[in-house]
């Protein structure tokens, strides 16, 4: 019996269970208590978090509380809490997300401790492959959309593992790719041009000059009391309206691209010298790109974010109750 609160991950609901993204993050919803994590960073830290959860939280706590292990080694980013590893999914076991009390060989992290384990290699090969696609052509339109917004999802991988020596040296790799091209509508409101120039006569209220505190005739602004520098930035960064939408209903209306493409992989080699020795390597990586769209095309940005994790174990049994 154990007083540990929590679930396991099967590798059979790995594998069948459905999830936007493939993220196995999305899994640990499973777990009583769980719900997804919203930060105003997430999405400008992890590329990944704008097609599934980058982390979770659970009991109430921060997301930043969590743990997560993978074959024993921490996967976490401290700095931004969320995960730089995008683990593929066909390479995971399986995993447990203890969330009450856990277990003693586990220390820190006030919230969910979550502990996974990779697949191996065996004495027959076997491998997998997959890829899953999302198009526009099954979408339909968005109110704000006078066309149907471009949208393409294509991920895709494989995996295998094998012998290398039959009962002592096993290897198994994994790699999935994941590219999506998106585009998504965005709606504000900018002055007109003859507002940018001080021509404020379509405004319902009366424009007060700052210095008089009287109403400027006709609700104009006379050009030698515009600064140049405020004339200069609204020509370089903001927009002319481009729709006969009035002032303040939303008269700008854009469509902007948002490209995703991330490439994830793991290799991992097990090694037993005999009976009493054994030796396990494990490399994940994983490299993700995107663009981050605004409304205004100068303040849009492109990211880049790498990942890389290790581990190594070597186990020797000293007697049947010390390892």
């Amino acid at each position: 019996t154990s007083g540990t609160v929590g679930n396991l991950v099967t590798e059979k609901q790995v594998e069948d269970l459905p999830l936007n993204g493939r993220s196995w993050v999305s899994l640990n919803y499973l777990t009583p208590g769980t719900a997804r994590m919203h930060g105003t960073s997430l999405t400008f830290s992890n590329v990944t978090e704008l097609v599934a959860p980058g982390n979770f939280v659970v009991n109430g706590l921060r997301g930043g509380n969590n743990l997560y292990f993978i074959d024993g080694a921490n996967l976490q980013d401290i700095e931004d809490q969320i995960l730089s590893i995008v683990p593929p999914l066909e390479s995971l076991q399986e995993f447990r997300t203890q969330s009450g009390n856990p277990t003693a060989e586990f220390f820190g992290g006030a919230s969910a401790m979550v502990t996974a384990v990779t697949k191996s290699g065996t004495n027959k090969l076997h491998g997998s492959t997959w890829e899953y696609v999302r198009n526009d052509v099954f979408d339909s339109r968005n109110f704000f959309d006078p066309t149907l917004p471009p949208f393409r999802r294509n991920q895709f991988g494989a995996a295998a593992g094998a012998p290398i020596w039959k009962d002592r040296t096993f290897v198994f790799a994994s790699y999935e790719g994941f590219r999506q091209r998106k585009g998504g509508t965005y709606v504000g409101d900018y002055p007109t041009a003859a507002m940018a120039n001080g021509n404020l006569s379509a405004l319902g209220a009366q424009v007060i000059d700052p210095l008089t505190l009287q109403p400027f005739a006709g609700n104009i602004i006379p050009p030698g009391r515009i600064n140049s520098l405020s004339t200069q930035w609204l020509n370089g960064f903001i927009p002319l309206p481009n729709t006969n939408v009035p002032v303040g209903q939303g008269n700008y209306r854009v469509e902007r691209p948002q490209p995703i493409d991330y490439n994830t992989g793991l290799v991992g080699i097990d090694h037993r010298f005999s009976e009493k020795d054994s030796l396990f390597g494990r490399y994940f990586n994983t490299r993700a790109d995107s663009e981050e769209p605004t409304i205004l095309e100068s303040f849009s940005r492109s990211q880049v974010r790498a990942g890389d994790n290790l581990a190594i174990h070597y186990i020797h049994t000293f007697s049947p109750a010390v390892i």
